[in-house]
């Protein structure tokens, strides 16, 4: 998925701090810092980028990684019952 799509509603400042806010940000963006001035530019493509910061992404990744796949049976039942949650908000 090409980066232009995978942030297409984070484009803005504003809509950046809404997701952060709802919650839900580190679910769809794991590989973002959670901080509008560092990801800004790899949010619109300014791939800049110096070999600490990749480093630095690399590294958080294998950790979080490493700490989702020994809970991936809670985390999928997580899933699950955020999906019915949602489910029953849309029934209303």
């Amino acid at each position: 998925m090409k980066a232009e799509d995978r942030y297409r509603n984070l484009k803005t400042k504003e809509n950046y701090h809404k997701l952060l806010e709802s919650g839900m940000f580190w679910e769809f963006h794991p590989e973002l810092s959670g901080d509008w001035n560092e990801d800004e530019s790899i949010i619109n493509q300014r791939q800049d980028m110096s070999k600490d910061q990749l480093s630095k992404l690399l590294k958080q990744e294998k950790e979080w990684t490493a700490m989702f796949d020994s809970d991936v049976r809670v985390g999928l039942a997580l899933l699950d019952e955020i999906r019915k949650l949602n489910q029953n908000k849309e029934d209303e």
